[in-house]
């Protein structure tokens, strides 16, 4: 521990204190973009983040993308994340954004093309057909071939959409091909009798152009939940529209969101059903073509009185005629799109990870009314069980969860947001199911950029510790493109295994959306992009980052501290050791057990056979740093949304205002103040950076004892160092007094392991013969047999059994005569 400590220092502060702005000369980083779906890409937008050296660019304006040949590229450039509170504000990543081409993948070295960022511009101004004007009413963009309009007063996601079919750039009334109507956007239904909540109806909806450049435009919309009692529960939202030059396509995200603002408590959001409704403006009956998957083709009909595409398990998909009940064709995992055409033109809708964030459906009706079902009316929330503490159901390791809750409902619990990607592309008569298929693959698994593993060795930019990389290249030659989903993934029977399903869609440590406090486990790293270069790990840093932002109760849209906390007093409350864990009021220790407590006050009461599905990490458990990391690969918009609101909800643990405050030296502390440090990085926030600093020196120095230090544990104090480098490098250049604070604090930190360094060590809990071998090997002074909770950990969840305590004396004194 001590040695681990100590390195962990070093990496902080090898480099001391240092500031001024260097010059970089002859940047010539390599940007290479990988095919994924096999299928090719020509002009496909694409996003890639790069890092830069601390202190060598203030701005932006000399960089330009160029391609193998030295062409320059169109592209956006602009920063991600700077150095906030250095003198110079130097950029720490910047995001490109560009739409290159790029062959098929077929083949391990195929599918490749070869990009290089420069700063010898600046670069001439693109030329681009994007254009965007807007007044207090609408928002109107042109792409080049599309035209469309959002309103500000009815907002439904598209009003209008006009496609250039014959290509004169006028956009004649006979070329709009999504019409008006107060039935379209955002469609509600709640349990209730005529509970249907359209969002145009909506008269607190928020619509600004969040980013307008040559190459893409970005609006987004938000409302947030309106809550008086379970009969008067108005959902929120948010919605992001894309836009790119010269494409006739539009990307959507929408997101469900339950958190209001209301009352200290609120409670769960049941629901039937919230699609997406467009209304098309294409002749009668048109042609229908549903991707069936890779090997399968399309499935082709005409609409009558409608067709849909229904994904109702993660290996079942039917697609029905809405004459019948019976499928007119079926499959596992289908491409995931529904192409309505006339002859003259059509749309195409497909959603992003369809089959693994089920249920899915897309449909046409009888009236061309195109319905992007998120949460299909067909299904019901993935739930079954008690999940309440101590219950038959928990103590059995939570099995068998895995089945739709007879209900019919869905519910997002309090504080829960949820958001899905979906594409509208809108094309002439000629388009085969070919094209349509390719797109649909391309949209769900794009081109990925990736950059040199000693580019990151060099800028030091992105990891934790320092941004340290031990190596200079890539550490394997493998070429790994595709997804990868292991074999548990795909496990029904567990709760605490299976990864698919809006509900469960790989989140870490998913045990952890009841059982909050459960012992076992570290945090998680989603880095090994940077080691790998594999476009694999750029899809797993992606979906563990989706994870958390959609499968645990940890939002709060609109949240500001200075206003909301007097009322709210939203609070990562203390370790009580019972479950759900919440970032509502905590209710003092009175309340216990204190789900119990939650059940009684929620104002709207869970339903029979419904339950809570998701609690928030408490601060022991606080493992964030993956999120930040994804960030840093994707760019992703929604992780900067839930970093704004953590920067709002940190306020308490830095002021320390909670009601428990945690203090001393342990991950108790480490990790929430980690995680303030993290919404720092990605938002700007400069005033965590003041506040971290009052607590560090008013709080933590006086909190330092040796009581405490045994009470947290040597190794919990590895969080809290590793936050501490993470702050003095944040501000080292920026602070002198700040940094040399945070240096003594981590030094005496260090000298104290080093003086409890030569004890015996004794470790456990021991079930096995081989584990407690293993662990004789090692040198440890003592084991400790037996059954307690590190031991349930093990034994139920790895073996998948109970252990009784005469078998495990018996296997553990047999291995240790074998050692001895």
């Amino acid at each position: 521990a001590s040695a681990g400590l100590m390195w962990a220092v070093a990496a902080g502060v090898a480099a001391g204190p240092a500031g001024g702005l260097l010059a970089a000369e002859g940047l010539r980083v390599q940007v290479t973009v990988k095919e994924v779906a096999g299928v090719g890409a020509r002009d496909y937008p694409v996003t890639v983040v790069i890092p830069l050296e601390r202190g060598t660019y203030a701005n932006t304006s000399k960089f330009r993308l160029v391609d193998a040949a030295g062409k320059t590229v169109a592209a956006q450039i602009d920063a991600l994340n700077r150095w906030w509170v250095d003198p110079d504000r130097s950029i720490r990543h910047l995001r490109l954004h560009f739409q290159p081409t790029v062959g098929a993948f077929t083949k391990p070295g195929t599918g490749t093309t070869m990009y290089y960022l420069q700063d010898d511009g600046p670069p001439p101004k693109p030329k681009t057909p994007l254009k965007v004007t807007q007044d207090e009413r609408e928002i109107t963009v042109i792409t080049g071939p599309l035209k469309f309009i959002v309103s500000r007063k009815r907002f439904n996601i598209l009003q209008a959409v006009w496609l250039d079919d014959n290509g004169d750039k006028r956009f004649a009334p006979d070329e709009r091909i999504i019409s008006p109507s107060d039935s379209s956007g955002g469609v509600f239904v709640g349990r209730f009798k005529g509970d249907v909540q359209y969002d145009t109806a909506r008269e607190d909806v928020t619509v600004e152009v969040e980013e307008a450049n040559p190459l893409r435009v970005v609006i987004r919309a938000e409302a947030v939940t309106r809550y008086k009692d379970e009969k008067d529960h108005t959902h929120g939202f948010a919605a992001r529209i894309y836009a790119y030059a010269g494409k006739p396509f539009v990307k959507i995200d929408y997101q469900l969101q339950n958190s209001s603002k209301d009352f200290a408590w609120t409670g769960p959001m049941y629901f039937e059903s919230m699609d997406l409704a467009f209304k098309l403006n294409l002749g009668r009956n048109p042609k229908v073509t549903v991707g069936l998957g890779r090997g399968d083709g399309a499935y082709s009909g005409s609409a009558g009185v409608g067709l849909r595409l229904a994904q109702e398990r993660h290996d079942k998909f039917n697609v029905y005629n809405a004459a019948s009940t019976k499928p007119v064709a079926s499959g596992k995992t289908p491409d995931g799109f529904i192409d309505v055409s006339d002859g003259r033109r059509g749309v195409m809708a497909t959603v992003r990870y369809f089959w693994e964030m089920w249920p899915n459906g897309l449909r046409i009706d009888g009236d061309n009314k195109l319905s992007i079902q998120l949460f299909p009316d067909f299904s019901a929330m993935l739930y079954k069980g008690d999940t309440t503490p101590g219950s038959t159901w928990m103590r059995r390791g939570y099995p068998f969860a895995n089945e739709l809750s007879p209900t019919g409902l869905y519910w997002l619990d309090d504080m829960r947001h949820v958001y899905k990607e979906a594409l509208l592309w809108f094309h002439g008569a000629d388009t085969s199911a070919a094209e349509l298929t390719a797109l649909a693959r391309t949209f769900d698994e794009h081109p990925v950029g990736t950059l040199p593993t000693g580019w990151y060795a060099k800028t030091r930019a992105t990891l934790h510790y320092d941004g340290y990389v031990p190596y200079l290249k890539r550490v394997t030659d493998t070429d790994l493109r595709r997804p990868r989903y292991a074999r548990g993934d795909y496990n029904t029977r567990s709760c605490g295994a299976y990864a698919f399903n809006w509900n469960n869609f790989h989140i870490a440590h998913i045990k952890r959306r009841w059982m909050t406090n459960a012992h076992g486990d570290f945090p998680l790293s989603v880095s090994a992009l940077v080691a790998t270069e594999n476009p694999s790990d750029y899809w797993y840093a992606e979906r563990l980052a989706i994870g958390e932002l959609n499968g645990m109760a940890q939002w709060m849209a609109q949240y500001k501290h200075d206003r909301d906390f007097a009322k709210l007093k939203l609070d990562q409350g203390p370790y009580i050791q019972d479950w759900p864990h919440l970032w509502r009021r905590f209710p003092g220790f009175a309340h216990r057990p204190r789900w119990k407590w939650y059940y009684q006050k929620v104002r709207t009461a869970y339903l029979p056979g419904t339950g809570l599905t998701a609690g928030a990490k408490d601060d022991q458990h606080g493992w964030f740093y993956h999120v930040e990391e994804a960030y840093y690969f994707t760019a992703n918009p929604w992780i900067r949304d839930w970093y704004e609101f953590v920067a709002q909800f940190r306020r308490t643990t830095l002021d320390v205002t909670d009601s428990y405050p945690s203090l001393g030296t342990g991950r108790s502390v480490g990790h929430p103040l980690a995680h303030a440090l993290q919404a720092y990085h990605v938002t700007g926030d400069v005033s965590i950076i003041p506040r971290l600093r009052q607590r560090l020196v008013k709080t933590e120095r006086r909190a330092m004892s040796p009581y405490l230090a045994r009470y947290h544990g040597v190794g919990a104090a590895g969080y809290y160092m590793q936050m501490l480098i993470a702050y003095m490098r944040d501000v080292e250049r920026a602070d002198r007094q700040a940094w040399a604070e945070a240096f003594v604090t981590a030094a005496a930190l260090v000298e104290a392991t080093r003086r409890e360094g030569g004890r015996p060590v004794v470790v456990g809990n021991t079930v096995t013969f081989g584990a407690a071998k293993e662990l004789m090997e090692t040198g440890i002074s003592g084991l400790l047999v037996g059954v307690g909770p590190g031991a349930i950990c093990t034994s139920r969840e790895v073996l998948g059994i109970g252990v009784p305590q005469v078998t495990a004396t018996m296997d553990c004194a047999a291995a240790r005569d074998q050692y001895y």
